[in-house]
């Protein structure tokens, strides 16, 4: 089986991968593509005529460039300037909200969008009311600190 592989099989294969990939590996399968291509292309030029050799190139080639990927990109995929992208707490500091509910002892529940949010006020908590506007100056856990807007 292994006698007959062609520059056409490891063609197949980069393809194959690359959709793989496409589909959302993170990276994984891009090393394997581009050795499969790679090989593709020494097969063809006949650099590679035996099968062991193939597999062999291959696999060095697909644990290489996978390293090479993770050590080289990896780095700049992490740079953001969006240091709150997954903090849904984070994102909301700023804003200005409409408390849609009376708050006990300074902590309560409130609307903001189609998501209900436990929110507790960091100065005078007599001050805010049911329908009172409030500004989110940060958060603790998944709980909005609020103040008075003036």
């Amino acid at each position: 089986m292994f006698d007959a592989l062609t520059g056409w099989h490891w063609l197949i294969l980069s393809v194959l991968l690359f959709s793989a990939e496409a589909l959302g590996a993170a990276g994984f399968l891009l090393g394997g593509a581009v050795a499969a291509l790679v090989v593709s292309g020494a097969v063809a030029m006949a650099w590679l005529p035996g099968w062991q050799s193939q597999l062999l190139t291959f696999a060095l080639m697909a644990v290489l460039l996978t390293l090479a990927y993770f050590r080289l990109f990896k780095r700049t995929n992490e740079k953001t300037d969006r240091t709150d992208l997954n903090d849904r707490a984070g994102q909301l500091v700023g804003r200005r909200i409409k408390l849609t509910a009376e708050l006990q002892a300074g902590q309560g529940r409130t609307q903001i969008g189609d998501t209900f949010w436990r929110v507790k006020v960091v100065e005078d908590s007599d001050s805010l009311r049911e329908g009172d506007s409030a500004e989110i100056v940060g958060a603790e856990q998944q709980i909005l600190l609020i103040k008075a807007v003036k």
